[in-house]
């Protein structure tokens, strides 16, 4: 199995690890990695996307944190730098997850919402000659089902009901003065008042397409085996200007140079191209009779002559441009010491390079750029981050029945970060844009940078007798610069033991049973969601004039307090597991129960404003989870001329709030809930708090005086708790609920008829 620095052997797995089978959605044409594993695992959460090339987000068994909850990513044994977008989903061939304290605790400081593993494809060929790969997918895209609008009679008498709901003139012979000038214009310009807009959303959507092309070649000789791919994505949303390019190149090789030296390079290059803007989702709001374009052709701020709404293609820029580079490579040595069996040493140095340029241009056409005659801005991000890992690691047996396997490792890491960005507006001449921003009036610059480092230190042994008891103890110490110096380190441990129960005498009878594991794990990792230079004492400029001066005088602030004690939030886990197969594991899958506590929670205090300051960060409350997940794989009928496979995953999450500042200012002996960020004590950070909505005031209800005071018909009936006559936020809004789900569930099913497949893919939230 694929765990942490290296490989370890099944029955010596303690932890709780999830490998996706990418065989069976490998004929799935997706664009990226995450569209291809989701619903596939149970416990790793990935969230829908609304645009082309979106990656959704990630979370694995639920929030442990109020700030960031998304899992370390690995690419081929280095911390990856960058989004899943940037990997082609061709390349990938192994998909792998770690979710509890036992599994990531390699990871240390930034394990603590899990971590995901993915390996890149090696090379393979078939009788010493290389394997051509090409695959060409086409696929159209459509809407959702579309909000309901009103057609020309019913819009026609919502603009009646809206005059008798304010108590003005409602004649339906007179409707014509009650329309705006630009809908009377064309209400009246042909005698049976024919709508210029029959359908709204014709006029922002466009049919959706995705192409997809991949080309790889591949080969494993007897010392050298190489991989070579290069991807092409184009996808066109169903909105206009929503388009998403890609572009990517692999070259993986690696070499046995000598019996003990192996030498390996991965490297890769993508390119993403995200530019335009689509517009905003108010289409539904056009009136039937409403103008697009004025005569000269330019579109009309206002379709339906009131502001109150503007056309969405007013709210698009002109020119947006969004375009994303990561040139990546990884070299890696592994010396095997000959005159030791077993013991290995291998050098990883990974280098990333990421560049962005983001360049927008809001013109006198748009509600940006009128009322500056033009705005533009040009931003270029360069980030670089270096990592280099030591591996000294010793695996064998002895007399066939003590499996021992020891890792140590050394780590370093460096990420900078630069920002150049040029802002102006006010222009005399707009045709060329972004790239003539000294033509605008009004011009500034802004530029930034930061940099980081991390230090690691981890060790981890397995012992493993007969194939029957393992037990995994790790530790692992890290050190962050972006923490304060007094908390520059911490120090992070875990064990888990694995009982093979199917390689006990007792079972030996029970034939169709293959394999019966219990896995038992504890321990803690941390989670580094903190901002760089937060806990520096911080100096801010501003420019002061003071009386009978002619000029300015630049002056200087404290803007930030130093947190000389602050430190990373700890998480601490509990999990049980059960591995089972039988019949020859063509029934298999696996279980687990599992509780977390996240401690030390970084958190932004309010302080009294006669400090200086408004807040400090510090570290206070603590949050709970707990769950169950469940995988179940099946071959339901395993003929030579057809199969039919079955995947079903279920995962459930509960997390609350248990502890938050501490404090009980109404005396009630509970600590008091955090209204104001919506956090509430014992209770999931999803809490829907909010007024109770009872049903809708009618006509009736004011005929009757049922009606509260000061409401009218088509208004919320809200409860009032409090029986005060009047609805007020502090004694009437109550918990509705949460928006976290109560669980998650998938179920695949795969049939393949000789060299014909087909696959039915549920997944339910």
């Amino acid at each position: 199995m694929v765990v942490g620095y290296g490989y370890v052997r099944k029955e010596a797995v303690t932890g709780a690890v999830a490998r996706a089978n990418l065989e069976t959605f490998k004929d799935v044409p997706v664009n990226n990695i995450l569209e291809k594993v989701k619903g596939a695992l149970p416990g790793l959460n990935i969230g829908g996307t609304n645009r082309t090339g979106q990656v959704g987000d990630l979370m694995i068994r639920g929030q442990n944190s109020t700030g960031g909850n998304s899992p370390l990513i690995v690419v081929d044994g280095a911390i990856f730098a960058g989004s899943l977008a940037d990997i082609s989903p061709n390349d990938v061939e192994n998909f792998t997850v770690l979710k509890d304290a036992s599994a990531v605790a390699v990871y240390g400081s930034r394990s603590a919402n899990g971590v995901i593993l993915i390996e890149t494809k090696r090379g393979a060929g078939k009788n010493g000659k290389p394997v051509f790969n090409l695959n060409l997918n086409y696929g159209l895209s459509n809407e959702l089902e579309r909000l309901k609008v009103y057609g020309p009679d019913a819009y026609l008498q919502r603009v009646l009901d809206i005059r008798e709901a304010n108590d003005l003139e409602a004649d339906p012979s007179k409707i014509d003065l009650y329309l705006t000038d630009e809908e009377r214009k064309n209400y009246h310009a042909t005698p049976d008042h024919r709508p210029t807009v029959t359908d709204p959303y014709s006029i922002t959507t466009q049919p959706g397409y995705n192409r997809n092309v991949s080309f790889g070649v591949s080969n494993r000789m007897d010392r050298t085996r190489y991989y070579i791919a290069t991807s092409f994505i184009d996808q066109r949303g169903v909105e206009i200007n929503d388009q998403y390019k890609y572009l990517s190149g692999r070259v993986n090789i690696d070499s046995d140079i000598t019996g003990w030296l192996n030498i390996g390079i991965k490297s890769f290059y993508s390119f993403r191209d995200n530019s335009g803007t689509p517009p905003p989702n108010t289409k539904a709001y056009f009136s039937p009779w409403a103008t697009l374009k004025s005569e000269d052709g330019t579109y009309l701020y206002a379709p339906q002559t009131t502001t109150a709404f503007v056309s969405p293609f007013w709210q698009m820029a002109t020119d947006d441009v969004k375009r994303r580079n990561n040139l990546n490579g990884i070299v890696t040595a592994t010396v095997k010491t000959p005159w030791i069996q077993g013991l290995t040493y291998t050098s990883t140095l990974s280098n990333t390079l990421r560049w962005e340029n983001d360049n927008q241009f809001w013109d006198k056409y748009t509600t940006t750029g009128s009322a500056v005659n033009g705005v533009g801005w040009r931003q270029a991000v360069n980030m670089y981050n270096l990592l280099w890992d030591h591996i000294l690691k010793y695996s064998n047996t002895f007399k066939e029945k003590h499996y021992v396997d020891v890792t140590l490792l050394f780590s370093q890491e460096k990420y900078t970060w630069e920002q150049v960005r040029a802002r102006a507006q006010d222009f005399d001449n707009l045709t060329l844009g972004t790239y003539r921003l000294e033509d605008g009036k009004t011009q500034s610059v802004e530029t930034g940078g930061s940099a980081s480092e991390s230090l690691g230190l981890m060790a981890r042994g397995t012992y493993t007798y007969d194939n029957r008891y393992s037990l995994t103890a790790t530790i692992r110490r890290d050190g962050y610069s972006a923490f304060s110096k007094n908390k520059k380190y911490g120090t992070f441990p875990s064990m888990g033991v694995n009982w093979n129960i199917s390689r006990e005498g007792f079972m030996k009878d029970v034939a169709p049973l293959d394999h019966l594991a219990l896995r038992a794990t504890y321990g803690s990792n941390g989670n580094q969601s903190i901002s760089l230079y937060q806990t520096l004492a911080k100096i801010g400029t501003d420019k002061y004039i003071y009386a009978g001066s002619p000029s300015y005088v630049v002056t200087q602030y404290i803007s930030s307090l130093a947190t000389d004690d602050l430190s990373w939030e700890t998480t601490t886990g509990l999990n049980l597991g059960l591995d089972f197969g039988w019949l020859n594991n063509r029934i298999n899958g696996a279980m687990d129960l599992y509780l977390t506590k996240t401690s030390n929670l970084l958190f932004s205090l309010t302080l009294p404003k006669t400090s200086g300051m408004s807040s400090i960060t510090s570290n206070v409350g603590e949050i709970q989870n707990r769950g169950f997940e469940f995988s179940l794989n099946t071959l339901n009928i395993d003929h030579p001329d057809f199969k039919w496979s079955s995947n079903f995953t279920f995962s459930l999450n509960r997390n609350k709030i248990v502890s938050i500042l501490g404090d009980d200012n109404d005396g009630d002996g509970q600590e008091d809930d955090l209204i104001t960020a919506g956090y509430f004590i014992g209770k999931s950070l999803e809490t829907i708090y909010n007024y109770k909505v009872l049903g809708m005031y009618q006509q009736a209800d004011v005929d009757n005086g049922t009606i509260m005071n000061g409401w009218r018909p088509g208004e919320y009936i809200l409860e009032d708790l409090d029986n005060s006559g009047t609805i007020t936020s502090d004694q009437d809004r109550q918990i509705l609920g949460s928006r976290k789900e109560n669980f998650r569930w998938s179920f695949t099913n795969t049939f393949r008829y000789k060299g014909f497949a087909l696959m039915a893919h549920l997944y339910s939230i």
